[in-house]
Parts: structure tokens; C-alpha cells; sequence
């Protein structure tokens, strides 16, 4: 499988070039960002999540305004891709394991806009503190961040269960009870699609000529 050995070699690559200047957790965010861009814009190559046109879409994109490190991920895939030469490349041997040290797969937790925490507190009161999201497996709603116990293999799990090492949206119950998008991107038009032009499902794909290699 070509994604995983993409990515960990990704991963390699951000380090030796800002092992000085960036923290690890940073460049961690940038390769888990690639993975699920690439899961989540399924019929997508790796070849043109590369291309400048898919960049300025994910620039102009809702999903760039709610996570802000996606648009920086895709600028350093880009570079890389063209600096290790597209599917000619050489890329690291890879596997689950090699990829969650790679992402380093953790739970991220954000403010939820979906309700307030209500764990019981002394008194009869209830935590009045906003639930939370975890970015990297997409569980939510969570209670808030003192009492929430979203641990690492719970994350984890999650994560794989949604995903597969190829990159695959793996369908879940959510995706037959009325999602517009699924893994193979709208379930309406492009011409109908609420957000068109912020939208990365109804931006044309620039598709390199299929290889044995390609994703």
C-alpha cells in the first residue's frame, strides 16, 4: 500500500528539513492532516493533492477555516511531492503501527459546539463547561476537558475504525443517516452543493497519468 509509506516518508522529510525550527507535534498535525484529506477527498491522488489548484481550494475551503494547520499541511506535501518526485519516488516501508508513530495518533481536543459537559458536581450542580471534539478521530460530543476520558487507544481505535492504511473512508452508521458527503464526496451535484466554493468534493481534480504506484 502506497499511503502509508507516502506518509511516513513525509513525516522523515519535515523533520530533517525543520527539526531546529518546528516542534514535533507540529509536523505530527501536518502528516495527520494529509492522511485525512486524503480520506475524506476519496477518487482523489495523492498526485493531485499536490497540484496548485487543489492548494488554492483547500485555501478558500470551510475545512481550512475550522482547522487551521491543513492549509500549511498541504503546502508541505506539496513541496515534497515535487521534491521527491511524485510516484517515481523512494518511500520508507510502512505499516499501522509505522503510521500511528508516524501521526502520532493522540486525542485533540477543541471546544464543541454541541451543548454544555453536565457531569455532576458537588450540590447538586452540574459542570456548566462546553463539550468537546477530538480532531483526530472526529468523536463528539465529549464531556468538557475536566472530565472528559477520551483516552489514547480509545482515540486510536476510533480512528481505524473510520479509516483504512490505504487512505479509505471506511463507511460508519453516520454515512447512512443523512450526511450530504460520504467518501466518495456529495451526495448532490456540484451545481446544487450549498458551499461550491468552499467546497473540496466539487473542485476538478488534476489527475496525473495512472501508474502501477499511484494511490
Amino acid at each position: 500500500e502506497l499511503l502509508p509509506r507516502v506518509l511516513t516518508t513525509f513525516a522523515r522529510h519535515l523533520a530533517e528539513q525543520n527539526s531546529s525550527t518546528q516542534r514535533q507535534s507540529t509536523r505530527d498535525v501536518y502528516v495527520a492532516e494529509v492522511f485525512k484529506l486524503f480520506s475524506h477527498c476519496g477518487g482523489r491522488s495523492l498526485h493531485a493533492m499536490a497540484q496548485q489548484p487543489f492548494v488554492e481550494a483547500v485555501a478558500g475551503s470551510v475545512e481550512s477555516r475550522r482547522h487551521h494547520a491543513l492549509l500549511t499541511a498541504v503546502r508541505r506535501f506539496q513541496r515534497f511531492w515535487g521534491e521527491v518526485g511524485g510516484y517515481s519516488g523512494d518511500f520508507d516501508s510502512a505499516d499501522r503501527d509505522t503510521l500511528n508513530l508516524s501521526m502520532k495518533l493522540r486525542p485533540t481536543l477543541v471546544d464543541s459546539i454541541s451543548g454544555i459537559c453536565g457531569a455532576p458536581l458537588l450540590g447538586g450542580r452540574f459542570c456548566k463547561r462546553p463539550n468537546q471534539r477530538c480532531n483526530t478521530c472526529e468523536s463528539e460530543p465529549l464531556r468538557c476537558s475536566v472530565h472528559c476520558d477520551h483516552g489514547l487507544q480509545e482515540c486510536r481505535d476510533i480512528f481505524w475504525s473510520k479509516h483504512s492504511r490505504a487512505g479509505t473512508r471506511v463507511k460508519t452508521m453516520a454515512d447512512f443517516f443523512g450526511q450530504k458527503t460520504s467518501s466518495k464526496g456529495p451526495r448532490v451535484a456540484p451545481s446544487d452543493c450549498e458551499e461550491v466554493q468552499a467546497c473540496l468534493f466539487c473542485v476538478p481534480a488534476t489527475e496525473e497519468t495512472p501508474s502501477s504506484n499511484s494511490a
